[in-house]
C-alpha cells in the first residue's frame, strides 16, 4: 500500500500552533484531526460524520472536512501529495481563503503585465532586424 505524502503549507501550521493555544480543542480533538489526516493520506473512504465536500468558486481545486461542526481541515489532493492547507473555524477559513484568491489575483496581474512587456520587447526587439 502506498502512501500518499504530507506536504504542509505554512498557513497551516500557523493555524494549528494557534489553535494548540487557543484550549478551544481537546486531545481528543487533536487526535480525531490525526486519524482524519492518516485515513486521506491511505486513501480510505472518510467517515461521513465529517462531511467531506469539495469546495466551490476559485477554491474548486481544494477539499474540505469538518473535524468537528465549527473546526474545518482544508486540504488539497495532488497524487502523490496530501497537501494540508489550513485548519480553522468557519470565518477564519473563509477570511483565509480571501486572502488567497487576493494574492492569486495580484500574481495573475503581475504575470500579465510581465507578458505584456515581454511582448512589447520581442516586438520592438525583432522590428529592428
Amino acid at each position: 500500500m502506498t502512501l500518499l505524502k504530507i506536504k504542509i503549507e505554512k498557513g497551516y501550521k500557523k493555524d494549528i500552533e494557534r489553535d494548540k493555544k487557543s484550549g478551544k480543542y481537546s486531545q481528543l480533538d487533536f487526535d480525531i484531526l490525526k486519524h482524519i489526516i492518516e485515513t486521506l493520506q491511505e486513501e480510505k473512504p472518510v467517515d461521513p460524520i465529517y462531511k467531506r465536500h469539495p469546495l466551490l468558486g476559485t477554491l474548486n481545486k481544494y477539499e474540505a472536512m469538518h473535524v468537528k461542526s465549527d473546526w474545518i481541515l482544508v486540504f488539497k489532493i495532488e497524487k502523490p501529495f496530501l497537501i494540508l492547507v489550513m485548519i480553522g473555524t468557519h470565518p477564519q477559513v473563509y477570511k483565509k481563503s480571501r486572502v488567497m484568491i487576493e494574492n492569486n489575483q495580484q500574481k495573475g496581474v503581475t504575470l500579465q503585465r510581465w507578458k505584456r512587456t515581454i511582448s512589447k520587447f520581442l516586438k520592438t526587439t525583432l522590428m529592428r532586424f
